[in-house]
């Protein structure tokens, strides 16, 4: 599962190279609150976790090697931890269950940014997204951080 901001796409050239290497089949998937799975409300590693144990039920495994990055390492942690009968191995990417030193930009501020940002409904999707590029690029450094957020940015069939 991928990190904070991520999406399935972001592991789809990796998950093919490790189905065609490993001889297994692979899924990659969006956390909830992400790309295409349902937005809600709530969000933490607890309900993530059980959102990939109903997906191996959805899709009949008993057990599955599950690799997480960043978020997603938290919540396969959550998963390895209360449900180890469910978990054959997991790889865990980029994040550690002990804290680490704030990022230049943390993710609060990423948020409180997102959220203080209006997209007028007249403009297209590449549009938004040049103007949300544009706002992310004052106060982030590099522009894979950016890219890497705004792969979340989508238009609401009713044209918000």
């Amino acid at each position: 599962m991928h990190c904070m901001l991520g999406s399935k796409v972001n592991w789809k050239k990796v998950g093919s190279i490790l189905a065609q290497n490993c001889n297994r089949r692979i899924f990659t998937v969006d956390a909830r609150n992400h790309g295409d799975s349902p937005h809600t409300l709530e969000h933490n590693s607890m309900l993530m976790a059980s959102d990939i144990l109903e997906f191996m039920q959805a899709h009949g495994y008993k057990k599955a090697a599950v690799l997480g990055h960043g978020m997603g390492g938290r919540a396969t942690m959550y998963l390895a931890l209360n449900s180890p009968d469910w978990v054959e191995r997991i790889v865990i990417l980029d994040v550690s269950p002990v804290g680490r030193p704030q990022d230049p930009i943390t993710m609060e501020q990423i948020f409180i940014l997102m959220k203080g940002i209006e997209i007028p409904n007249n403009l297209t999707l590449p549009e938004g997204l040049d103007m949300m590029s544009k706002l992310f690029s004052k106060v982030m450094d590099y522009s894979e951080n950016v890219n890497f957020i705004l792969k979340n940015l989508r238009k609401k069939p009713n044209g918000e």
